[in-house]
């Protein structure tokens, strides 16, 4: 009969798996306003980053910096400024959406920032 055979390799799973299968599982347990929240932070880190002087304006003066600075509408410069405590699958696409948008537009200007330099 031979030798054993080793047991074939496990396919590995991407980094994009394990963050959905996570996100469902927090989903699922009740925990969407602790997803929502750390979602949220990352955000409003890298905005902080990009924007030294972010912590530092008032409430109205960061809504109108996501709005000049994003293009984000008011509603949704807020929706980024005050956690978020979703209670359907639509309000937390609606939050995480906001959150995109700023992340793509740091993403496209670091990118810009960066071919300018020499």
């Amino acid at each position: 009969f031979g030798p054993i055979a080793p047991d074939p390799e496990r396919g590995r799973r991407s980094l994009l798996d394990h963050l959905r299968a996570s996100g469902r599982f927090l989903w699922n347990a009740g925990q969407r306003a602790q997803l929502a929240e750390s979602a949220r932070e990352v955000a409003l880190r890298r905005v902080s980053r990009a924007h030294p002087d972010f912590a530092s304006l008032s409430a109205s003066e960061r809504i109108q910096r996501l709005v000049n600075s994003f293009g984000l509408s008011p509603e949704d410069a807020e929706r980024l400024l005050v956690p978020q405590s979703p209670r359907t699958i639509p309000d937390f696409v609606r939050s995480i959406r906001v959150l995109q948008i700023v992340h793509e537009r740091l993403r496209r200007r670091r990118r810009t920032d960066f071919k300018e330099k020499p």
